[in-house]
């Protein structure tokens, strides 16, 4: 998401949306589905996301940070 009226923030917006699709594609590719499955690729590509820590978040996930609960 990236605030209205400032294109120039959009970059980031795209970038995160970039890493879902490549992700995606990564799953069905390698379990070998049909692309018919390509919306339930995004969605666990997205949960992955979601719980997944990274150092720059302090080594905390996402859904940490919202929920205030590991997942």
């Amino acid at each position: 998401m990236s605030p209205a009226e400032t294109p120039q923030h959009n970059g980031f917006a795209e970038r995160a949306n970039r890493k879902i699709l490549e992700k995606a594609k990564c799953l069905l590719n390698h379990s070998n589905l049909p692309n018919c499955y390509w919306a339930e690729a995004i969605n666990t590509a997205t949960l992955l996301s979601n719980i997944t820590p990274t150092p720059s978040r302090f080594n905390l996930s996402p859904y940490q940070l919202w929920k205030g609960l590991p997942p």
